[in-house]
């Protein structure tokens, strides 16, 4: 299995950046093509696992 290096990292922050904005509207096909646009084809061969249900969810307002 691959490692992330930083540039990795910073391009997975970048893309679930993309993917918290529009989190309760964006459905598994269109994350998979962010991941796939921003991470490239193999994006899934670098994890263990992935899971689309999100652990948890929260307003600004309610995390400040």
């Amino acid at each position: 299995m691959g490692r992330f290096n930083v540039k990795d990292v910073c391009r997975i922050l970048a893309a679930l950046d993309i993917v918290r904005q529009g989190a309760d509207v964006m459905p598994n096909s269109q994350l998979n093509q962010v991941l796939e646009a921003e991470l490239g084809p193999g994006w899934t061969s670098k994890l263990q696992s992935f899971d689309y249900e999100p652990l948890a969810a929260a307003s600004i307002g309610q995390v400040m």
